[in-house]
């Protein structure tokens, strides 16, 4: 069953889409058929003096996530390809994997919910954090940012 905040997002969604792009450009706003990313220039020192204030210690946990993601990623691989496995052959098996999704906006059977707001809050935080390393990460490396971006 799909919710009232869905197709209020999809109605707003659509209406972003039949707007005037001169008027995003302006702005510093890109849109794509599936993105809308606001871009700035504001924050690219204070991750450039960042980076290279704690060098040594970006560089080092660049290195070991690099080390530590590819057994993660086989490790994944394997217990999506045993639960699809179990799947095939077990009669009315669970699912191995859900999506954590907000309450009220798409019911999934047997797909774990919580408040939209603690959703959204979990995920701003990760994608904020996430993101930031990048940023710094490529800085050490010597890679230019040219912006950045919130979609």
């Amino acid at each position: 069953m799909v919710s009232v905040a869905l197709i209020v997002l999809i109605v707003l969604w659509i209406i972003i889409q039949l707007i005037n792009s001169k008027s995003f450009e302006k702005r510093g706003i890109e849109r794509s058929l599936l993105t809308l990313i606001f871009r700035s220039k504001r924050g690219i020192e204070a991750i450039d003096r960042t980076a290279k204030k704690r060098e040594k210690v970006l560089r080092r946990i660049g290195t070991i996530a690099a080390y530590i993601s590819v057994p993660l990623m086989i490790l994944v691989f394997i217990s999506l390809f045993l639960s699809a496995s179990h799947i095939l052959q077990t009669p009315n098996a669970p699912p191995g994997v859900a999506p954590l999704l907000p309450e009220g906006l798409v019911e999934i059977e047997g797909a774990p919910s919580i408040p939209l707001a603690y959703w959204l809050i979990a995920v701003i935080s990760l994608l904020m954090v996430h993101e930031l390393m990048h940023g710094l990460l490529a800085r050490v490396e010597g890679i230019p940012i040219k912006s950045l971006g919130i979609f």
